[in-house]
């Protein structure tokens, strides 16, 4: 199970996992590089695993666009 927490914080519980067999928890900045990475490991298209980044990176330089039309 991963949770990302806002600005750089997040928690990876992996005490069930099959990957990793001595298991444990990740939590603040790594458990937040867990989350994107497996988020970005998830992606089907080539085009959607470059754009992501791109958008975080956009999100990070001018903060979320939260206007409507």
């Amino acid at each position: 199970k991963m949770a990302s927490m806002g600005m750089w914080g997040g928690v990876a519980d992996m005490t069930q996992s099959e990957l990793t067999p001595v298991g444990g928890t990740l939590s603040g900045v790594t458990g937040f590089a867990a989350w994107r990475g497996a988020y970005l490991s998830k992606q089907v298209s080539t085009a959607n695993m470059i754009l992501i980044p791109m958008f975080w990176l956009k999100s990070w330089l001018f903060g979320r666009d939260i206007s409507r039309f």
